[in-house]
């Protein structure tokens, strides 16, 4: 493919990709008597065009990083079992590709940050563009009673935690447009999406950017003083516009906590409690062969029905959960190990633009992978995008020759 023809690729997955929430707001995936025809055809356009882009220009050096090397064994893994144990390979592939959408996107951003494909400023517009169509994902997820409808008054949205994903872009240059801007857009849309997973993430994030970030060495001493002032007003007007004023309904989202005073740990966390622990009750009661290699793919949903507690055929909401039960010490291996990779990749970071938004990308992720999950769901590109382009960014540094740079930082 020549370079202009490869151009112009990228930019269309880049389109793509940052127009996915377009989709789900048009068609949204929890209202009842809504067609997901449209976002199925379309996710799986771009699983294709990101494949056949990976196949296409894939590098050796593409596997050099450590990380790489085991989302493509984990990748391996998850078609093994797929595989081997699914009930519906149609249906099962479908759940593959949206973590397949994710992991073709790594590579994607991987070559763009060493290659430099395409000019900075667009891949910085990319990311603009996807905190704005994603926070309006939030807004209309969170306006619409019929969406995410509970026993409780109001609505919530999972997808507050990828504008976390794409958070990290506001530090990954020194001058990034709007960038106050877009710290206020991120700020409420955590805000109202009444997701305690969320909240605790940005919590994390903002300590970490107060006390321990080296923001002047990302956009000057001015700015890290003016931006520190910036984080503690926004925050506080969001407190009081949004959470204030709607006090009553986030003591309710938070009232199932006091089940833990009774000692009830099932219903804690929406009912995380009988998600997380019927499938790690059965794990460690198992035979050998299955606390090795799990009980197959997708074997969580299946199971729940089958305690007499739960009806419903749902997700463990926790990739923690989800890999102990479904792949035993294999699947919690791998993704111990993915993390304990992102961690010592970060240590050796020197760049404050490439530590910075690592620390906050591996803060998000954590914190979504135990208590939601990552691995199952599309929108996880927004953070893999930002993953893959920093280490294609610090290889293409390394080899330049800039590690004089990073002593100066």
């Amino acid at each position: 493919m020549g370079r202009a023809r490869l151009n112009h690729f990228v930019f269309l997955l880049l389109i793509l990709i940052s127009l996915m929430p377009v989709v789900d707001i048009f068609y949204p995936a929890k209202l009842d008597g809504v067609s997901r025809v449209v976002p199925k055809i379309s996710k799986f356009l771009l699983v294709a065009s990101l494949a056949f882009f990976f196949i296409n220009n894939q590098q050796k050096w593409w596997y050099k990083n450590r990380i790489s090397r085991l989302l493509v064994f984990f990748m391996f893994v998850h078609f093994c079992y797929m595989f081997v144990t699914a009930n519906n390979l149609q249906d099962d592939f479908y759940k593959v590709s949206k973590s397949l959408i994710w992991f073709f996107g790594f590579f994607l951003f991987l070559n763009i940050g060493y290659k430099n494909t395409i000019k900075e400023r667009y891949v910085k517009h990319f990311f603009v563009v996807s905190i704005i169509l994603l926070f309006a994902l939030v807004i209309a997820g969170t306006t619409n009673e019929a969406l995410f409808k509970t026993n409780r008054d109001y609505g919530a949205s999972n997808f507050a935690y990828y504008l976390l994903f794409a958070f990290p872009y506001l530090f990954m240059f020194r001058n990034v447009s709007y960038r106050s801007v877009l710290f206020a857009v991120i700020t409420i849309g955590v805000a109202i999406s009444f997701k305690r997973g969320t909240m605790l993430s940005f919590v994390l994030i903002v300590a970490y950017l107060m006390l321990f970030s080296n923001l002047k060495g990302i956009a000057g001493k001015r700015f890290s003083k003016l931006f520190r002032v910036l984080i503690i007003c926004v925050v506080f007007l969001v407190l009081y516009q949004v959470v204030f004023l709607n006090f009553d309904s986030y003591v309710d989202k938070f009232s199932d906590i006091k089940e833990l005073q009774t000692g009830n740990i099932d219903d804690v966390g929406s009912g995380r409690g009988k998600l997380y622990w019927l499938p790690i009750e059965r794990w460690l009661n198992s035979n050998p062969f299955n606390f090795i290699f799990g009980y197959g793919f997708d074997a969580t949903p299946q199971f729940y029905p089958t305690t007499g507690v739960l009806k419903g055929k749902f997700y463990a909401h926790s990739d923690f959960v989800m890999l102990i039960h479904d792949y035993g010490i294999i699947g919690l291996s791998i993704l111990i190990s993915l993390f304990y990779r992102f961690f010592k990749y970060i240590k050796s970071s020197k760049i404050m633009t490439n530590k910075v938004p690592l620390v906050l990308l591996f803060i998000a992720l954590l914190i979504k992978s135990i208590f939601s999950g990552f691995i199952i769901y599309e929108y996880s590109i927004y953070g893999f995008a930002v993953l893959g382009y920093i280490i294609g960014r610090q290889r293409r540094q390394l080899i330049e020759g800039r590690l004089h740079y990073d002593q100066q930082l």
